[in-house]
């Protein structure tokens, strides 16, 4: 499924039917006067589909909030506390998690892609906490809101990446959850080799995978007990 033309180029595929696609666009987008960046010309969003598995209907969303854009001599986790566009990205994480949480309601839901933001993140506890977030931490309305979730859990690699920006996060719905069958793990970390014999790399961060099957919310299935 594609968010339609003249989008951010969010797709999301899958082996099973897609009953369902749903495209927001982040109304906080950065300074368009800074061309250089690119995200604000963008239109950046986050991509939502509705997948039938079996009897159950799942939202899977796929998100990509503006980047970092720090100095070019920077450490990797410069942007974790002094991100000039740390506002806009925040503004762009309530977005998509009230988007999603809207969509799915009792359903199952998965999240997953680019955050452009670390562990390390002032801006990561936005979906960590089980309370909806308002609009941007340490300003006149930062914190969180009254309104409580089933909550976000991240499905982490065995050994913790720190500068990782991509995460797999998901939420259980009333009748089944996300059961992840294995930790996540770090695909097409190797640079692929062309035909001229120049070596690159298939992304400029490592992708993150997780194999899962679906269990009852009703009690804590073992890994084994996937299909």
């Amino acid at each position: 499924a594609l968010e339609g033309p003249g989008g951010a180029g969010l797709v999301v595929l899958s082996r099973f039917p897609i009953e369902r696609a749903e495209f927001h666009r982040f109304s906080a987008q950065g300074r368009c006067i800074k061309f250089w960046e690119g995200d604000c010309l963008s239109g950046k969003g986050v991509l939502a589909v509705q997948i039938r598995v079996g009897e159950d209907l799942l939202w899977v969303g796929n998100p990509h909030p503006i980047a970092c854009y720090a100095r070019y001599d920077a450490s990797e986790t410069a942007c974790d506390q002094h991100d000039p566009n740390g506002d806009v990205r925040w503004s762009q994480l309530v977005e998509a998690r009230r988007f999603m949480e809207g969509l799915a309601g009792d359903s199952p839901a998965l999240f997953g892609g680019d955050f452009n933001l670390t562990r390390s993140s002032r801006y990561y506890p936005g979906m960590t906490s089980r309370l909806a977030p308002l609009d941007r931490p340490g300003g006149p309305r930062s914190g969180l809101s009254t309104h409580a979730s089933r909550g976000w859990t991240e499905i982490r690699e065995e050994e913790i990446m720190t500068e990782r920006i991509d995460y797999i996060w998901t939420r259980p719905g009333s009748r089944v959850r996300w059961q992840a069958r294995a930790p996540a793990r770090l695909i097409f970390t190797e640079p692929v080799k062309l035909t001229s014999g120049e070596s690159v790399p298939i992304s400029d961060h490592p992708i993150v995978a997780v194999p899962f099957c679906l269990a009852p919310v009703t009690r804590e299935a073992a890994r084994s007990e996937c299909p």
